[in-house]
């Protein structure tokens, strides 16, 4: 399958961890443009806010996704998790829409096969635009995840024997 990785990043900036998502996305940017070989090729980056159903669209004919939430399952504050296949489907996360998002997605047949949700747990969900310390000092290793699942979805997708990027595509990430 041919396609974009395609990276959303969930959540509300203005009420602290809850945009934990939208701040991974924004250092992975970060990430990319410093380095476009730290994610595969033809990677799209985007900040879903919280309207994903308004990015349904770019999942048509994506070879994997990968979403990055706030989620408050339980561990400490700061704890990074990665859910993959069904349970992500099934877990989604507590507050944005993710679970409704992919089960849309699979109706209209635009959600990839290969489905990711990184999880980083909250401290607090409050006005304002910075993420409590637990979750700032997660955010790293949120990335990293991210950039994992993307690597291995790609090689998923080439130990399916389908092409991986195209003669003349751009290497690294689209934002």
């Amino acid at each position: 399958m041919e396609g974009p990785l395609v990276v959303i990043g969930v959540g509300n900036i203005l009420l602290r961890d809850d945009g934990v998502g939208v701040r991974a996305v924004e250092q992975l940017r970060a990430v990319v443009h410093e380095d476009p070989s730290a994610v595969p090729p033809d990677t799209r980056i985007l900040d879903g806010g919280t309207a994903l159903l308004g990015l349904l669209q770019e999942l048509e004919h994506a070879r994997g996704l990968v979403l990055v939430d706030a989620t408050a399952f339980g561990p400490p504050a700061g704890s990074v998790t990665v859910r993959t296949g069904e349970q992500a489907v099934a877990d989604g996360g507590p507050a944005h829409g993710i679970t409704d998002f992919l089960f849309t997605a699979r109706l209209l047949g635009c959600r990839p096969d290969e489905v990711s949700v990184v999880g980083v747990e909250v401290a607090e969900i409050d006005f304002g635009t910075d993420v409590s310390a637990p979750v700032a000092l997660a955010l790293p290793e949120a990335v990293m995840a991210v950039r994992r699942e993307l690597w291995r979805m790609n090689d998923q997708v080439e130990a399916r024997g389908a092409p991986v990027g195209a003669a003349g595509r751009s290497a690294g990430a689209m934002a």
